[in-house]
Formats: C-alpha cells, structure tokens, sequence
C-alpha cells in the first residue's frame, strides 16, 4: 500500500504529503566536513543580533536551486540562507535507498560561549520531482536541542536518519528510475550569529560475517585439541 500512495504522488504530482518521521541520532563523526567537502544542501544565519533563524533549499524544474520561501514546506518560512545552497539528484548521487540516508546538521556558535548550544525547532528533508514539485517532506517529531556545538562550521555534526516506515514510503518514489531532488529546510534558536549548514550523505549498512561451516570446524577442532592436551599436562601444587 506505501508503494502505491508514493508511486500515485510521483504520477500525479498531487500534495506533498508530510510525516513527522526524521529520527536524531546524535553527535556522529563529520570529520573533513566543510563546506566544500560535503554535499552541502543548506547553509544560513540568525540575522543581525538577533537569536532565530530559518532557511530553505528546494528544487526548481530539472533540478534547479531555489532559496527562500518559495521552497519552504509548511511549517518554515526562509529568508535566512546564505551563499551555499545545493539540491542533489539521485541520479548524480548514485542514490538508490532512503534506508542509507543522514542529513547532518553542523552548528556553529561562537558567541554562545557558556554553552555553544543551538535549539533546532524542526529540520525537514524533502523530496522533489524532476519537475519541481514538492513530492514528500520528512520533519521532526520534536524540538531538539544541542546542548554543545562545539565552535566552528564542520566540527558538530549530529545525524538525522528517517524512520524505517517512512523510508520505505520514500523508497516507493524511486520505482522505475524517477529522478528526485533532495532539498531542506530548518528552523533554530538561541543561535549566536555562526553558520548553521546541513548536508545529505549516504551510509552503507555494514553486517558481521557469517563464519563458514569450514572455519567453525577448525575452531571446534582446535578447542578440543586444547582441552585434551590440558587433561594429560600435570598438575602442580
């Protein structure tokens, strides 16, 4: 039935539909991370002296890069964004699985020196079309709040990951080779002025060998060679 639902919204480019469904996974490692290391999808600022921001990054028609409000999903409203700003087909990516997908949100507050925290108020990946319509939005269920950013952009990266419920219903917009548009939007405060950026990057799942029906032989072999040779050894007092 999710197959379904997502291949109608690709066909019929009806309303987005929108699940509280991004899943925090904390401080993961981001080293190397900068701007231009990355595939960065969104970078912006709290204006002026003021502590809030909000910025979002969307697809155009055959992927084109659009800021501001016109690409806010509901809920955001934009405006702060700054220079660096990417959307990321999956096609270029080589993306084939939203079960693999991190968006990371790096912080950079150096006048909030006490703490070096940021509240983020909701984070949202979306998902477009080639043609620019805006086909699923995945969100927080709830604030969250960092409590050490640390200093400087690229040293913090926590990671947000979807759900595997919903990652299956993005999966289903990939049937029959759909290009998509990766993009974002966020909203933060108790920010200090730095910039905030968030990029997208895939993981590979990685799972434990299976030893060989071989190998677990020469284990059980070589465990009772020991215990024999440890029953004939003598015992001293």
């Amino acid at each position: 039935m999710k197959k379904i639902i997502g291949i109608s919204a690709l066909l019929l480019y009806g309303a987005s539909a929108t699940y509280a469904s991004l899943i925090p996974i904390g401080a993961v490692p981001s080293g190397g991370s900068g701007l231009g290391a990355v595939s960065t999808v969104l970078t912006f600022t709290s204006p002026g002296s003021t502590s809030s921001e909000t910025g979002c990054v969307g697809a155009g028609s055959g992927g084109t890069v659009v800021t501001g409000s016109t690409k806010c999903p509901s809920g955001f409203v934009g405006g702060n964004e700054q220079a660096v700003n990417n959307v990321f087909s999956t096609a270029s990516a080589g993306f084939t699985n939203f079960n693999n997908l991190q968006l990371i949100f790096n912080a950079s507050e150096p006048g909030n020196a006490a703490a070096q925290g940021i509240t983020l108020n909701n984070l949202a990946l979306t998902i477009y079309s080639s043609s620019g319509t805006l086909l699923q939005t995945h969100t927080l269920a709830s604030p969250y709040v960092i409590a050490d950013a640390f200093q400087g952009v690229g040293n913090a990266g926590f990671g947000f990951v979807l759900d595997s419920g919903q990652a299956s219903t993005a999966n289903a917009l990939l049937t029959g080779g759909a290009v998509l548009y990766i993009g974002a939007a966020a909203n933060a405060t108790e920010a200090t002025g730095g910039l905030e950026t968030i990029f997208v990057r895939t993981t590979t799942p990685t799972t434990s060998a299976v030893p060989e029906p071989v190998s677990l032989s020469l284990v059980a072999g070589g465990l009772l060679a020991l215990g024999l040779l440890r029953k004939r050894l003598p015992t001293w007092q």
